[in-house]
This record gives structure tokens, C-alpha cells and sequence, in this order.
């Protein structure tokens, strides 16, 4: 399966980096393409928060919704997620914020 990655180092604290990404629910104010989202949570286990959001998102002409499962785990400064519907038959991804002097490193790898 294709995959993609990246990583920066940023000049946030992980906890503002790993708040800004959960806050899905804002995503159509900055998202490009996102024009709503709806989070539903689905259960807390300890520290860790799981949620299912469904994303719309607008190409041209096309529009398409899908949703995944999301695991925020503030702990391991973590966020996963699995798309469980919608037009892909594969689609997951990880976000992880390290902390890295004064800011943060942040790794992102999506597979698809």
C-alpha cells in the first residue's frame, strides 16, 4: 500500500501541538478541503480518548464524507486513526509529538 510521511520540528510544546490536531471539530476553519466535520466520542480509557469522526471534504465538484476511528492518547503524545467508511479501502494514519528542546518533533505517516 502506498505510504506517506513526513516529519518537521515545530516551535510548539507536544500538548499544543497534540491539541491543535484533536481539536477536530475546528478542522473546516483550517483544513483545506474539510467542509464538516462531526466527532462523535465513543470511550475514554484512562487518558486515552476514542472517537469517531466523520470528515466531508470538497473537490471541485465532488463532494465525499468518510469516517474514522481516532485514538488520542495525550501520554505517548500520540494520534491514530482508521478509517472505517467512505471511498477508501485503506486509510490510517499516525501523528506523534516528541518533544525536541523548545519545540516539538512531529512525525506524520499516513498509508492508503
Amino acid at each position: 500500500m502506498p505510504r506517506l510521511s513526513f516529519e518537521r520540528r515545530v516551535a510548539h510544546s507536544p500538548d499544543q501541538m497534540l491539541s491543535l490536531v484533536a481539536d477536530m471539530r475546528s478542522y473546516p476553519d483550517f483544513v483545506p478541503n474539510c467542509t464538516a466535520m462531526t466527532v462523535r466520542d465513543d470511550k475514554t480509557d484512562g487518558t486515552r480518548l476514542r472517537q469517531l469522526a466523520t470528515m466531508t471534504a470538497r473537490l471541485g465538484p465532488l463532494t465525499q464524507a468518510y469516517t474514522s476511528r481516532v485514538v488520542t492518547d495525550p501520554d505517548a503524545g500520540l494520534i491514530t486513526t482508521d478509517a472505517i467508511d467512505g471511498p477508501f479501502s485503506h486509510l490510517s494514519g499516525t501523528w506523534q509529538f516528541t518533544p525536541d528542546g523548545n519545540g516539538t518533533h512531529v512525525r506524520v505517516e499516513i498509508d492508503f
